[in-house]
């Protein structure tokens, strides 16, 4: 399985590309997630605490 990965990967020109695309997505999600928590913590903190 990995070698075929990793033939893949060599064939592949454009796997540099693929690969930021992929990690910007997951960075942006990741973001929001922890935007979306602050915000809800900073909403509980203002009207709980």
């Amino acid at each position: 399985m990995t070698s075929i990965l990793k033939a893949w990967w060599k064939s592949n020109i454009s796997h540099t590309r693929v690969m930021v695309f992929i990690l910007t997505l997951i960075f942006k999600r990741l973001h929001c997630y922890f935007l979306n928590q602050s915000m809800f913590m900073i909403y509980i903190r203002e009207h709980y605490i």
